[in-house]
């Protein structure tokens, strides 16, 4: 008896915290956030379907380059060697040049998503603590 009790008091207190935290959101703001994720899922998409293409371009390189490698004899297997050396270095460094920037993207749209969700509670995204004090909304 004491636990249903419990779970009732627990329930009626999440639900009252989440309404009273949905009535305090500006819902225009909200809407404006809920299409900034959907543009977002579209670039991510949209992203991830370049870097497929890419990764195939640069497997049809490297499947020329070993051919091309398996293909020599004497001096021009060395030659063919480093040929596919170098391929693989330049691949690598685009790779990582590419993934430094996407990362860096990430970075700024999150600081920008912590901007935009402190807009859109009252408040400045301060919230009040269990024990009564503001303090800085949880980050998502």
């Amino acid at each position: 008896m004491k636990a249903v009790k419990l779970v009732g008091i627990l329930v009626a207190g999440v639900m009252s915290t989440s309404m009273a935290f949905g009535q305090a959101l500006d819902h225009g703001r909200l809407n404006k956030l809920k299409e900034h994720r959907a543009e977002r899922r579209a670039e991510r998409e949209q992203w991830r379907q370049k870097l497929e293409g890419e990764l195939k371009q640069q497997d049809a390189e490297l499947d020329k380059v070993q051919a091309d490698l398996n293909s020599a004899t004497g001096e021009k297997k060395v030659d063919a060697l480093a040929a596919a050396v170098n391929k693989l270095i330049d691949q690598r460094k685009k790779m990582h040049s590419e993934m430094e920037s996407k990362i860096k993207s990430i970075q700024q749209r999150r600081e920008q998503m912590k901007e935009n969700l402190k807009e859109a509670i009252p408040g400045g995204g301060a919230m009040p603590s269990p024990g009564g004090s503001p303090e800085l909304a949880p980050t998502p």
